[in-house]
């Protein structure tokens, strides 16, 4: 049922001219970094210089993309751009208030300490957007851990690729 409305909505935004493709990942090895990895390898993906990675659950604000790009033009050491985000039941009850101020330090301190010096910060899987090089330059994404998303970022920043923290809220 999943699939079937998601490629209604795909079908509905073909019809209104976006670029936009359907693509299900039958082959389940390597859990997430094999199914980013697999993505990776599409022959569309050639044709674009980023790639923006979301967890199912997140709700980018329609001008998203827009924030995040703009810090690769002229940057070409820039391999991710990352943005805040909150849980849309942040004020539900009392795990998800707690849950939220958790993040908000994650954000508050680390993160965006962090991103003002363009030191390291990890990366988990949610509201970032990739430079395409810096991960083919690391492999893409090595299903040998299963933070694949800290792992990833670590190694790319290894590499001296910068990242960048959007402290703005998506």
């Amino acid at each position: 049922m999943t699939q079937l409305l998601i490629k209604e909505e795909v079908h509905k935004w073909q019809q209104e001219g976006a670029h936009i493709v359907y693509w299900h990942h039958v082959i389940r090895d390597g859990y997430k970094a094999g199914n980013l990895k697999s993505a990776m390898s599409c022959s569309y993906v050639k044709d674009y210089e980023f790639v923006a990675i979301f967890d199912t659950d997140f709700q980018p604000t329609l001008d998203f993309l827009k924030r995040p790009v703009r810090h690769f033009k002229d940057n070409e050491d820039v391999g991710l751009v990352r943005a805040r985000w909150s849980f849309v039941n942040k004020d539900e009850n009392l795990l998800t208030r707690l849950q939220n101020i958790n993040l908000a330090f994650h954000f508050e301190v680390k993160q965006q300490v962090n991103g003002v010096f363009t030191n390291f910060f990890g990366f988990n899987g949610i509201a970032g957007v990739w430079r395409d090089k810096a991960l083919e330059d690391y492999g893409w994404w090595l299903e040998r851990t299963t933070v694949e998303e800290m792992d990833t970022s670590f190694s790319v920043h290894l590499q001296e690729w910068k990242f960048i923290f959007l402290n703005d809220i998506v």
